[in-house]
């Protein structure tokens, strides 16, 4: 996995604080991200800019693939008071984000999530809200593959 230059990170976490944590919040944090957190609790990567491939899809009117710039502001940390895995749940527990995705980073409203689903386990996706229909998921239209693992992820982003 790329090393990052990563600013405003929270404070070290311990193994025995994730456990603590997926058990108060009733959740299992994906393996790759876990060990990213004992590395790099949260914080502002650099670089931080990314693509997302964008192809036709019925609800989007689009007729090509369109490629997409964004950037992380944030991987989330453990338990911040805003950039935090427990900040983002609401996400999947309201039913915003698609079943089997775990947030990992905030894009300016939009999410950057690891799948734990068993046929795309530990892929990173795209969550794209201005795709969302009416604040609930429905099916993954607005989730965009994105990288085969965080690691390959890490090294897609550019200055």
């Amino acid at each position: 996995m790329r090393d990052l230059m990563i600013t405003d990170s929270e404070p070290p976490v311990r193994a025995a604080d994730l456990d603590r944590f997926e058990q108060a919040h009733g959740l299992v944090i994906p393996a790759v991200y876990w060990a990213f957190l004992l590395k790099h609790n949260g914080g502002s990567p650099s670089p931080e800019n990314f693509r997302v491939e964008m192809p036709p899809r019925p609800h989007t009117l689009r007729s090509h693939t369109d490629w997409f710039g964004t950037a992380v502001e944030f991987f989330l940390s453990l338990d911040a008071e805003n950039v935090s895995i427990r900040v983002q749940w609401p996400y999947v527990t309201d039913g915003r984000l698609q079943s089997g995705m775990f947030p990992i980073a905030y894009c300016g409203g939009d999410l950057v999530c690891l799948s734990t689903r068993e046929d795309t386990r530990d892929q990173v996706f795209y969550w794209f809200s201005e795709e969302e229909y009416d604040a609930r998921a429905e099916g993954d239209r607005n989730l965009y593959f994105v990288a085969p693992d965080l690691g390959a992820f890490l090294n897609q982003l550019y200055d």
